[in-house]
Parts: structure tokens; sequence; C-alpha cells
């Protein structure tokens, strides 16, 4: 196999999942926060569920991320929850209501992307902390941004 071919798989596996540099297998959630007026919002206001078969990094599990609009800050939250199953399948109402992706705080984006790049393979060489993965997803998500 030519490194022309590898290219252009990666290029096509990118588009598959990442069209227009948006993940495509989440889905996320708002409850509103401490502030809501519902009385059902917590400090990880911001659900994002990791869907998919990535099995192979998680041993199954379905990794979901639960955060604040400071997933970063040292007074933020932001917090990984592998879950056997997906929490928001049949419902989600306890999750809060649905959100798009680009409707998450920019570092909400971040966490959330970097998490997703790792666990679908898409940084070729990416080690188990994810690392280039999350530079990676601060430099689309802030190009994005900049448009």
């Amino acid at each position: 196999m030519t490194i022309t071919t590898l290219l252009l798989r990666q290029a096509e596996r990118w588009q598959k999942f990442m069209p227009n540099n948006l993940p495509r297998r989440i889905r996320v959630y708002d409850n509103g926060g401490v502030e809501a007026k519902n009385g059902k919002g917590s400090i990880d206001r911001y659900t994002v569920v990791m869907t998919g078969r990535y099995g192979h990094k998680t041993g199954g599990e379905t990794w979901v991320l639960a955060m604040n609009d400071a997933p970063f800050s040292p007074q933020g939250f932001c917090q990984h929850c592998p879950q056997q199953g997906r929490p928001d399948v049949p419902s989600y109402g306890h999750l809060g209501k649905k959100i798009r992706f680009m409707d998450l705080p920019t570092d909400c984006q971040v966490a959330a992307l970097g998490d997703y790049l790792y666990l679908w393979d898409l940084v070729p060489g990416d080690d188990e902390s994810g690392y280039t993965s999350k530079i990676i997803a601060r430099k689309i998500v802030e190009a994005r941004i900049k448009g």
C-alpha cells in the first residue's frame, strides 16, 4: 500500500466522521445548569454522549462527558462517565434538552472533540492520553470561530 493510498483513506475516514469539521457521532444535551428555573439543573450542565462502535478503545463502554461551561478551569467541571449501554436510550429527558454541538461553549467543544478524535482514531499516531487529539481539537474549534 502506498503512502498516497493511506492518505486518501485517512481523508475519506475524516469526511465520514467529521463532515464540515463537525463530529457526526455524538449527542449533546443541556440541563440548564445550576441556575435552571425548573430545578433540574446541575453543575454538569452539558452532557456529551459518544455514539457508535468504538469499543476497541473503551472495553465496550459508552463514553459520556459531563461538564459545565468551564471544563478546563480549576473552578470548572469536566468528568468522563463511562457507562454500559447508552444513557440517552430509550429516553434522554434526565440529561436535559438536546442541543447542537455548535451550541456548546468553545471550551466544551474542544473537550468533546478531543475525546471524539481519540475514540475514532482520527489522529494517526496519537497515544493513550489523546494529547495530540486535544491539540488538534483546539485548532479546529478556533479556526471555525475565526471563520
